[in-house]
């Protein structure tokens, strides 16, 4: 793409940003959308446990420990 083309592209993308950000409803929606991600990338709290009880997941999710036993089991395989 031409570079003129492009800086103009830029220009007018910063343009838009900031007469959005002006903009009361859009900076409430950016919030909200920010809050939802927060509790999107979070797996349920019980989903894990219910997993290792019901032996349906051989590890336990990242993030969550590997129980010793569990270690030395695998170990043994």
């Amino acid at each position: 793409m031409n570079a003129t083309l492009i800086a103009a592209l830029r220009w007018e993308e910063e343009a838009l940003l900031a007469d959005l950000l002006g903009n009361v409803k859009y900076r409430r929606l950016q919030e909200i959308r920010r809050l939802l991600a927060l509790y999107e990338t979070q797996p349920p709290i019980g989903a894990a446990l219910d997993a290792l009880i019901d032996g349906a997941q051989a590890a336990p999710p990242p993030g969550i420990p590997c129980p010793p036993q569990a270690r030395a089991e695998e170990a043994a395989a």
